[in-house]
Order: structure tokens, then C-alpha cells, then sequence
């Protein structure tokens, strides 16, 4: 639907239309093509645990790359953890 604000949304619509009862739905946007299938399944086991709803690949800054770059770049998502390394926002 051109209605939707997200590939979340269009995800949870496509669920509907074909009746889809799963557990969980992996969402894999088209600006995503590298992804390795051990990357999916490292982000399927973070539902093994009953409390989680949703979670998202993150990685920590190259110290070696461009930092500040990279950092004040504003296509490039950032993401802060709290100490028990749960995603703030």
C-alpha cells in the first residue's frame, strides 16, 4: 500500500493479507543486499528470549576509519546503548 510510512508497515501488511502466523517477521529492506545469513541468524536468536519485541543489527564505529565522518553523517543510522546493552530512543 502507498499508504505505509515504513517497510515495517508494508511487512506487517503483506502478514495480514496471506493470514502469516509467525512468531517473529524479519524485516530485510532492499538497502540491505550484503547481509550474510549468519547476520539473520544472529538477529533471529535475540527473540529466544520471551521479553524481546523487535531488534536491529548494530556495530560499533571503525576507530580506524573516519569517525567524525561517519558520525555526523546523517544517512548513516546511529544507535546508544544503555549498560545492559539495550538500545535508548
Amino acid at each position: 500500500s502507498d499508504t505505509h510510512r515504513s517497510g515495517t508497515d508494508r511487512c506487517r501488511e503483506a502478514c495480514d493479507k496471506v493470514g502469516a502466523t509467525a512468531d517473529v517477521v524479519i524485516n530485510i529492506q532492499g538497502d540491505e543486499p550484503f547481509i550474510r545469513p549468519e547476520q539473520i541468524e544472529q538477529l533471529k536468536r535475540c527473540f529466544d528470549a520471551p521479553d524481546v519485541r523487535i531488534a536491529t543489527l548494530a556495530k560499533a564505529f571503525d576507530p580506524d576509519g573516519d569517525f567524525e565522518q561517519t558520525l555526523f553523517n546523517p544517512n548513516t543510522p546511529k544507535v546508544a546503548f544503555d549498560v545492559h546493552g539495550d538500545a535508548q530512543g
